[in-house]
C-alpha cells in the first residue's frame, strides 16, 4: 500500500488526516493540540478575518450569508457588551450621552424663484443632559452660597457622592470625608461618614464606628442596676406588662439617661461630650490644589458645623476634613490658609451694590439668524432637541443666490435688492 501524500496529512504533526481548517489563514490539522502549535509558530489568532476578499459566486450561498451574518452579530454582541460597561459597570457616561448632539441631513428647499435646491442642515438630536441632582438641594446649596464642583461621570469621587436633602428636617446630609493624620505625620485611613449640616465636627466624626477616646476602667466604670433588678409597669389601657429601661441619672447635670450607652462607654454623658471636644482638631482641606505646593487647609473650631464652615465656598463633590490629635503640628505639605471664596469681596460688593440700585445683568440679546457656538450652546442647554442650527448649500451654484435658498430672510434688505437678485437669476 503506498504511502499518502504529506499535503494530505496534518500540517502540524504530518500523521493524522485533518479534520479541522483554521478560520484565519486555512491551515488544516488535525486536534486540538495541533491548533495551539499552530497559533503559536505562526502568531495566528484563529478568527475570521472579515475583510478577505470574498468571489461573488460564494456570497450567494450558505456559508457566505453565515459569514456576513456572523459579522454584523458580532458587532451587535461588542457595541451592547461596550454599552453596558461604559453605562452600568463603570458608570462613565449616562446613555443619553451614547447618542451625538447633533445630527446632519439633506433636505431640498425652494428659493425665491422657484427652484429646488438641495442644502445640508445640522439639526440637534438631543438635548445635552448634565448629571441630575435634586432640585431641593440644589435650592439649598445657592441659598447657602455653597458652589459645589462637580467631577465627570465615573471618577471615583463621583461615585462616593451621597449627599442628600432630608425634606423632613430642611437639612443636607452631607457626605464627608474624614482623613486622620498619625502622630508621626502619615495619612491614616481615609473615612466616608455622613452627617447632618448641623452637626457639630466633633460629634459628626466621633459617630463614626469605631472612632471612641474612651477607655473603660474600673475607676471610673459606672455600676447599675443587672438584668434581674429590672422593673415591670402595668399600662393603663389594656392592662398590659412591658419591661421599663433602665435609666442613669447624671450627678453633674441631673438629666437621666439610658443605661446601656453608659455601661458600654463607663462614662457619664457629659464626661463623654468633654473628652471628645478635647480629644482632635478638625482642618477643611481645600478643593483645589496645585502641583507642586503644599496644600492649604484651614482650621476649624470643633462646635462649628458644616453649614457654618462651608458657607461661600467651594467644594468637590463633597467636603475633606483633615483630624488630627488636638495640639499636633501640620505635617510636613499642608499650610494653613484661607478658605476657597465663591466670590472675592470687591466682587460680592459691587453685586451687593447692583442689586440695592435696582440693577440688572446686562445680558446680550442675539440677533435674528446669529448662531453661536453650537458646543456652548448645547452644553449650557440652551438649545431644544429639533431645533436648526446650521445650513449649508449642496449645489455649487448657491453662492450665486444664497439668499434665495433661506426661508428667513434678513429684514434689512431693501426691495430693490431683492428685485436685483431676481432680475441676475433671469437673466442668468
Amino acid at each position: 500500500m503506498a504511502d499518502p501524500l504529506l499535503t494530505s496529512l496534518c500540517a502540524i504533526c504530518h500523521i493524522a488526516p485533518p479534520q479541522y481548517r483554521c478560520p484565519r489563514c486555512a491551515v488544516r490539522t488535525c486536534s486540538l493540540p495541533c491548533i495551539r502549535k499552530h497559533k503559536s509558530w505562526a502568531s495566528c489568532s484563529g478568527e475570521r478575518d472579515p475583510t478577505v476578499y470574498i468571489p461573488p459566486k460564494n456570497l450567494k450561498t450558505a456559508a457566505g450569508i453565515d459569514h456576513d451574518y456572523n459579522f454584523l452579530k458580532k458587532l451587535e454582541r461588542t457595541v451592547e457588551r461596550t454599552e453596558k460597561e461604559l453605562v452600568e459597570e463603570r458608570a462613565l457616561v449616562q446613555k443619553e450621552e451614547l447618542r451625538p448632539l447633533t445630527i446632519r441631513e439633506t433636505k431640498f428647499k425652494v428659493g425665491k424663484d422657484g427652484r429646488k435646491r438641495r442644502v445640508v442642515v445640522t439639526r440637534v438630536l438631543r438635548e445635552a443632559k448634565g448629571r441630575k441632582t435634586d432640585a431641593a438641594l440644589t435650592r439649598r446649596l445657592q441659598a447657602q452660597g455653597v458652589n459645589v464642583q462637580y467631577a465627570p461621570m465615573g471618577m471615583q469621587r463621583m461615585t462616593e457622592n451621597t449627599t442628600t436633602f432630608n425634606r423632613k428636617s430642611g437639612l443636607i446630609y452631607w457626605q464627608v470625608e474624614w482623613q486622620h493624620v498619625r502622630d508621626n505625620g502619615e495619612l491614616g485611613e481615609r473615612k466616608l461618614w455622613k452627617c447632618y449640616e448641623d452637626t457639630p465636627l466633633y460629634a459628626g466624626y466621633h459617630a463614626i464606628p469605631g472612632e471612641t477616646t474612651t477607655t473603660t476602667t474600673k475607676k471610673n466604670q459606672v455600676k447599675g442596676p443587672g438584668r434581674a433588678n429590672r422593673f415591670f409597669s402595668q399600662l393603663p389601657a389594656d392592662k398590659s406588662w412591658n419591661t421599663v429601661a433602665d435609666m442613669f441619672q447624671d450627678p453633674e447635670t441631673g438629666k437621666w439617661s439610658p443605661a446601656a450607652p453608659i455601661e458600654t462607654t463607663g462614662v457619664w454623658p457629659t464626661e463623654l461630650d468633654r473628652r471628645q471636644r478635647a480629644a482632635y482638631d478638625y482642618y477643611l482641606a481645600n478643593p483645589v490644589r496645585q502641583a507642586g505646593k503644599a496644600r492649604v487647609v484651614t482650621k476649624l473650631g470643633v462646635d462649628e458645623c458644616l453649614r457654618d464652615v462651608l458657607k461661600d465656598t467651594n467644594v468637590l463633590e463633597f467636603p475633606t476634613i483633615f483630624v488630627l490629635h488636638q495640639g499636633m503640628a501640620l505635617p510636613e505639605g499642608y499650610v494653613l490658609g484661607p478658605k476657597k471664596l465663591t466670590k472675592g469681596p470687591k466682587r460680592k460688593a459691587a453685586t451687593e451694590m447692583s442689586h440695592a440700585k435696582g440693577g440688572k445683568r446686562q445680558r446680550r440679546d442675539r440677533e435674528e439668524g446669529e448662531v453661536g457656538s453650537d458646543k456652548d450652546e448645547l452644553m449650557a442647554g440652551g438649545l431644544e432637541a429639533g431645533e436648526v442650527v446650521g445650513e449649508e448649500s449642496f449645489d455649487e451654484d448657491e453662492s450665486e443666490d444664497g439668499d434665495d435658498t433661506s426661508d428667513t430672510s434678513s429684514e434689512g434688505t431693501s426691495s430693490e435688492e431683492e428685485w436685483g437678485d431676481e432680475t441676475h437669476d433671469t437673466q442668468a
